[in-house]
């Protein structure tokens, strides 16, 4: 591995998390304009987005004039937002994918520096920085960026505050960052923004027999900031629209994902074929070992559990429906980028003896 590579890395790694992130937009928005909004999704979310600014009506989603309500308003409101501030062009409608890619990365970087090293800090920001997934991701204009976002970020405050609750320490404000971060992926995705950080953290923490932290991690001051970020919208919506519920929770939430009829129909497997792909240039360190490298216990045994319940969580969920699109695996990527630096810093300590 190239010298200036690993010097690269350990720069990487001391850096504050928040220089992180801005480094990975500004390298996603250099090439956010250079090609058309594509057809039909990033028109479709872009133009409602678009009918927000133009109309003034912020509180209803509207596709062609007629009330849209496929998706929660989260992602139209920042859209339209980015639209006003720099101006109705293709920088200004793929800016929130890039911001929201750049969270997942800084959140990575700065909880693994925190409870891992600074070494798996800095490779998992590299790979997910350069991911092929990722990037395109970050230039496309639809949801599936911004709930991989909100979703990581719900994993990583909630097993921070975990962690910082098994160490006593203190813990309250990234505990009550969680339900607000909750509350905001409600509004980006609907329930899976609940419900899959929720089953990352218990299978995490049941899984080491952390019943006790768990416990601890409910909050009823938590579930009113959940509650006051997520609900209101949506009783506005019932009040305006008596069917909204129906259609809304009902139809989009429940008989959505089980229906076998909707669109690109795949296999179980695939998103499990698809991890290696989406991280095609650093996939085979997965599997390299340094030569003479330290396998030692590391104590990181926490973290691994914590990235291999994110990992498998998402995975699995996003497997059982029949349809299947590539944005789904999103949150996904920062535990996978997370299990290819083991190998990256083997091989690291390896070439360096």
């Amino acid at each position: 591995m190239a010298c200036w590579l690993r010097r690269g890395v350990e720069r990487l790694g001391t850096l504050p998390s928040a220089w992180v992130g801005l480094l990975a937009l500004l390298w996603f928005a250099l090439t956010l304009g250079v090609y058309p909004l594509l057809i039909p999704d990033e028109g479709r979310y872009v133009g409602v987005a678009l009918s927000m600014l133009e109309s003034g009506d912020y509180l209803v989603p509207r596709l062609d004039g007629l009330p849209f309500f496929h998706k929660p308003p989260l992602h139209y409101w920042l859209t339209a937002l980015s639209l006003k501030v720099l101006g109705v062009n293709f920088v200004g409608a793929r800016l929130v994918p890039a911001l929201m890619a750049a969270l997942l990365i800084a959140g990575m970087h700065a909880f693994l520096k925190r409870h891992a090293s600074r070494q798996h800090a800095a490779w998992t920001a590299l790979i997910l920085t350069s991911s092929p997934l990722l990037f395109g991701a970050s230039h496309y204009a639809n949801l599936d960026m911004t709930v991989a976002a909100l979703i990581s970020s719900c994993v990583l405050l909630g097993a921070h505050a975990a962690l910082q609750m098994e160490q006593g320490r203190a813990y309250r404000l990234a505990l009550m960052g969680l339900y607000v971060m909750a509350g905001l992926a409600f509004l980006a995705k609907g329930l899976i923004g609940i419900l899959i950080p929720g089953g990352v953290l218990v299978f995490w923490l049941l899984g080491r027999g952390q019943w006790r932290v768990l416990l601890r991690l409910f909050s009823w001051t938590g579930l009113g900031l959940l509650a006051l970020v997520a609900t209101p919208w949506m009783w506005v919506m019932q009040a305006r629209y008596p069917g909204f519920f129906d259609y809304y929770i009902v139809y989009q939430h429940f008989q959505r994902f089980l229906e076998t009829g909707f669109n690109n129909p795949q296999p179980f497997w695939f998103y499990f074929a698809l991890m290696p792909v989406a991280t095609l240039g650093w996939t085979p360190f997965l599997f390299r070992r340094g030569r003479g490298a330290d396998h030692t216990p590391d104590g990181l045994g926490a973290v691994r559990g914590l990235m291999l319940s994110a990992l498998l969580t998402v995975l699995i969920f996003f497997a059982i429906p029949t349809s299947k699109l590539l944005g789904y695996v999103l949150p996904a990527m920062g535990p996978w980028a997370f299990f290819l630096t083991g190998g990256l810093r083997r091989q690291s300590q390896g070439e360096g003896e």
